[in-house]
């Protein structure tokens, strides 16, 4: 990701959003975007479920603690 950001900071006609998108790098940008977005989703609901079993077998304050908040 960082080489295609850089690819299209020094390319002056990649600063259109229409053009870039059509670009071979925009369209690898894209791919690139979805597979990061789909691995922190991945992380997050897992770390969600984790976090409500948990919440089952503990008492109020255990589970504040583990959002990392202060009751």
């Amino acid at each position: 990701m960082g080489g295609i950001f850089f690819k299209r900071i020094g390319t002056p006609f990649y600063h259109s959003d229409a053009v870039y998108n059509l670009s071979p790098h925009g369209r690898q940008q894209k791919k690139n975007l979805a597979v990061l977005h789909g691995m922190t989703r991945s992380v997050i609901r897992t770390r969600k479920q984790e976090l409500l079993i948990k919440s089952e077998h503990q008492t109020g304050e255990e589970y504040y603690e583990d959002l990392g908040e202060d009751v």
